[in-house]
């Protein structure tokens, strides 16, 4: 969705209110699509010569957790700040966005904020125990009968205790 700032920039519109439905279905991380629709809902607000975006996102993320690898579902909420000008005096200023032809490309400024918000690790708990390296059971449903063979190198360390 591309809006047009025309109005916030020359000053007829003060603020304007933006609702927007994201479909990222496309969007894949590590052989998953996590993601389907964000829903957006914020506001433009013209000030001197910026316009202020603010909001937030929201979206289900579904992935399988990192240690136990059960499908996992959690809601996140992501709020949205952005400044955007018509220009940027001397280098290049990562904290505007700088629209051409008073036009911002909504979706792919949404797009960006949430892939770099997503979760580096996705677990379904805090204390989720992972699957047993020796059976392959998942820890958090089942008990684990495998005998732990002990680290050969603190095998000395053992004798002492025997």
């Amino acid at each position: 969705m591309i809006l047009d700032l025309r109005e916030l920039f020359s000053g007829k519109k003060q603020q304007v209110p933006v609702s927007v439905q994201i479909d990222m279905s496309d969007f894949e991380q590590a052989g998953v699509h996590p993601l389907q629709k964000v829903q957006f809902n914020g506001m433009l607000k013209s000030t001197a010569d910026v316009v202020s975006l603010s909001g937030q996102a929201e979206y289900d993320y579904a992935a399988p957790c990192d240690r136990c690898a059960e499908m996992t579902v959690r809601h996140f909420v992501l709020p949205v700040e952005h400044v955007i000008t018509q220009s940027v005096a001397g280098e290049d200023n990562e904290d505007y966005i700088v629209v051409e032809n008073l036009q911002l490309p909504l979706d792919d400024v949404l797009t960006t904020d949430i892939i770099l918000s997503l979760p580096f690790q996705f677990l379904c708990s805090e204390d989720c125990k992972g699957i047993c390296a020796g059976c392959g059971k998942n820890l958090n449903r089942e008990t684990c009968v495998c005998k732990k063979e002990p680290d050969p190198r603190l095998a000395k360390l053992n004798e002492f205790f025997d």
